[in-house]
């Protein structure tokens, strides 16, 4: 017998390089209801957006990202209140992840 898995939607995503840039975007950017925080050095920009404490929302241009990790976090509406610098410079991992990988 088959088992029913409802569809929980998709994460809007996009990696492109244009120019010499890197650049990936995923979620949502702009909202009332949304926190934002930013982060520019050089030729580096992120940020992040939050809503609630969960990731709804990145943009990095220029910056080294495990984009998996990020979607992730999207996708299961990961608590990341106390992460928001690690988000921020791009450095998530599963690692950080780890104890919301039980209930995948």
């Amino acid at each position: 017998m088959a088992q029913s898995i409802p569809y929980r939607g998709s994460v809007a995503r996009n990696i492109v390089t244009a120019f010499g840039n890197t650049i990936f975007t995923a979620g949502l950017s702009r909202a009332n209801d949304l926190e934002s925080y930013q982060k520019r050095e050089k030729n580096q920009y992120a940020r992040i957006v939050l809503r609630d404490g969960h990731l709804v929302g990145v943009i990095f241009i220029n910056v080294r990202v495990e984009p998996g990790a990020y979607l992730f976090t999207i996708e299961r509406q990961v608590d990341v209140s106390r992460l928001k610098d690690i988000l921020l410079s791009g450095s998530l991992s599963y690692t950080h992840l780890f104890p919301f990988l039980r209930g995948a």
